[in-house]
């Protein structure tokens, strides 16, 4: 299933568009920078009947944005990962989704030119048995500002949740 958000207060049309998704990571940025360039936010990679698309979001309430994207070799645990999430988040840079293509193991990250935004990323081990312990963990996070992103597996044992913090957008 899926779930739809709608902000109340908000007048923005949010367009979308499907690509071809690339099959290596110097096809992938080059698609993501062009569609960056007009406005558009990568959104997510979809496996549908006539290929694998890549989804992109322009948000007509942000229509000065502008991204650039880039990827980073992705780390082989949490704590390497999480410190180039950092790393990166503190040039701008925040960390969208971890990318397999036909030429590696990428980390990407996405910067709207139109912000000095900041990102500030925690993890924590989900150890979490029970809606009610996940539940209490994303509140003890969401007490320090920082939201969450969903999880992340380093092999069958090593299961993490991913929370960022950004500043100044």
């Amino acid at each position: 299933s899926n779930l739809y958000v709608k902000d109340a207060g908000k007048t923005a049309m949010l367009l979308y568009t499907l690509e071809k998704e690339a099959s290596n990571s110097v096809g992938i940025l080059a698609q993501a920078n062009g569609k960056g360039s007009g406005g558009y936010m990568m959104r997510n990679t979809l496996a549908l009947n006539d290929g694998t698309f890549t989804m992109y979001e322009y948000d007509s309430s942000r229509s000065s944005a502008r991204y650039a994207y880039k990827l980073e070799a992705a780390q082989d645990t949490m704590a390497k990962d999480l410190a180039q999430y950092n790393a990166q988040g503190q040039t701008g840079y925040r960390f969208l989704q971890p990318l397999v293509t036909g030429d590696g193991q990428f980390n990407l990250y996405a910067h709207d030119a139109s912000q000095s935004a900041r990102f500030d990323w925690e993890s924590q081990s989900d150890t979490a048995t029970t809606l009610a312990e996940l539940t209490q963990q994303a509140n003890d996070q969401g007490a320090k500002n920082y939201r969450y992103v969903g999880g992340m597996a380093y092999g069958s044992a090593n299961v993490y949740n991913l929370y960022v913090k950004p500043s100044n957008c």
